[in-house]
């Protein structure tokens, strides 16, 4: 097992400028901040324009074998990051899938739930009959809620959910065992970022996903998180209140928020179970 001082040694390398540790007044001036849209290294780029709103898709693998739309974290107002690129990249040539990362309004242009079903409306259009979501962090509770607007085209098989931020509230019990573990977000930033992206739309409930009585397609997913994340333990609640999602939620054993990003031998056996859950 990897010593967690060197994973956290690794974080810090390539998380330097994690804004969930800024002081609060820079996450507030990034909240206001508009979108920017950059040409990532894809074989193909595609620019859609609903409402006056600009979507990006960018492919990766066009041949690939399972076709799979990806959506990032960063809180709603962040791109993606160089980060999320390079792991797009790796999923692509690695396991041959055809990605297609997509950079969506953030939160000074649009409403996450608003952002959902322009995005479902975009995918249920295109040629693709049988698709994959996968995100991560707040990307994944974007992933749930274009699940929700897609059911009702059953065009969704799977998805894959990276450490999701499931509650705003970030009242759960177990969070004081390890809050002060997690060395990558830091509670007090990412409850006022969820007052911050849910009140600004008068959404009194920071319950940041769909609840159990939102789906009625049996979908099947995979969760994967780490231990030492303060997400992890309204996870595995949520895992446990899901009726008709087919949910396999794996915990990796002192791990940090969004590890399978990063060059370490865990990520890549993660990724490997990923693998395995898309093509059994």
């Amino acid at each position: 097992m990897i010593p967690y001082f060197f994973i956290k040694t690794i974080c810090n390398k390539y998380l330097k400028n994690n804004f969930l540790h800024k002081p609060l007044d820079e996450i507030l001036k990034d909240a206001n901040k508009k979108t920017i849209y950059k040409k990532i290294n894809s074989q193909k780029n595609e620019q859609i324009t609903l409402d006056d709103m600009l979507y990006v898709f960018d492919h990766f693998n066009l041949k690939g074998t399972k076709t799979i739309f990806y959506f990032s974290g960063g809180s709603f107002m962040q791109p993606p990051s160089k980060l999320h690129i390079n792991f797009v990249k790796k999923l692509a040539k690695k396991f041959d899938y055809h990605i297609i990362l997509v950079q969506y309004p953030l939160i000074a242009d649009l409403n996450p739930l608003e952002n959902a079903k322009l995005i479902a409306k975009i995918i249920a259009k295109t040629k693709y009959t049988e698709i994959i979501l996968m995100g991560d962090s707040a990307g994944a509770n974007l992933t749930l809620y274009i699940l929700k607007n897609l059911q009702y085209k059953k065009i969704v098989k799977k998805i894959v959910l990276f450490s999701p931020w499931i509650d705003g509230h970030l009242n759960h019990e177990d969070i004081s065992l390890i809050q002060y573990d997690d060395f990558i977000l830091d509670k007090t930033n990412c409850v006022s970022i969820a007052n911050l992206v849910y009140k600004k739309y008068n959404h009194n409930n920071l319950y940041l996903c769909p609840n159990e009585n939102d789906f009625f397609y049996s979908c099947k997913v995979l969760l994967i998180s780490g231990e030492k994340e303060i997400f992890t333990p309204d996870a595995i609640k949520w895992t446990l209140s899901q009726t008709n999602l087919s949910v396999k939620h794996l915990v990796y054993k002192d791990m940090c928020h969004c590890f399978v990003l990063l060059p370490i031998s865990l990520a890549n056996i993660a990724l490997k179970q990923v693998d395995i859950f898309l093509k059994n």
